[in-house]
């Protein structure tokens, strides 16, 4: 029995289910009027709760992701485009219109693409990485205090940007000429 059968079972016996949390988001969409003369229509996948907060509700600050979507469709908006905002969970989405950009967090892309026409501008946002990515760059950084761009570039050693842990004799390598 591996662990997970094994914690199915316990809690089962005990009267608890357990099963994978689902997080609810809003189906629609939400279209916001450019702030001048129309140049065109931006369709954003990203986060859509700041858009259907209550009136006088301040937007979350629960996570950078709330203000970076508000922020986002500001900045079209500045530039004459209406701008369309759904949930970037939201596979059901079917464009009703045509758009000339199409900018999409995470992997939502690849979904909502093919949907849309081949003229439109796809832009994808990636506000996150694989944890193999920095882990893999702090492990390189584990021996060295030199990062390795520097090494590559040749950078002088004035210029270096070095750790600030101390190595194993208890120096400071930061504060060393």
């Amino acid at each position: 029995m591996n662990f997970k059968q094994l914690l199915t079972w316990t809690s089962r016996s005990l009267g608890i289910q357990i099963q994978r949390y689902h997080a609810k988001f809003h189906p629609g969409v939400v279209s916001l009027p450019p702030k001048s003369r129309p140049r065109g229509t931006v369709l954003i996948a990203y986060i859509l709760d700041p858009f259907v907060r209550k009136k006088n509700e301040a937007v979350s600050v629960a996570h950078t992701h709330h203000w970076e979507s508000v922020l986002m469709a500001e900045a079209w908006r500045d530039h004459g485009f209406a701008v369309d905002v759904l949930d970037y969970r939201n596979d059901e989405f079917q464009p009703a219109k045509h758009y000339d950009y199409f900018v999409s967090a995470r992997t939502h892309l690849a979904t909502l693409a093919p949907r849309l026409s081949r003229d439109c501008v796809k832009i994808a946002h990636l506000d996150t990485a694989p944890t193999r990515v920095p882990n893999a760059v702090g492990r390189s950084r584990t021996n060295s205090h030199v990062l390795p761009w520097e090494q590559a570039q040749g950078t002088p050693q004035r210029h270096r940007v070095t750790s600030t842990q101390p190595t194993s004799a208890g120096r400071d390598p930061a504060t060393e000429a």
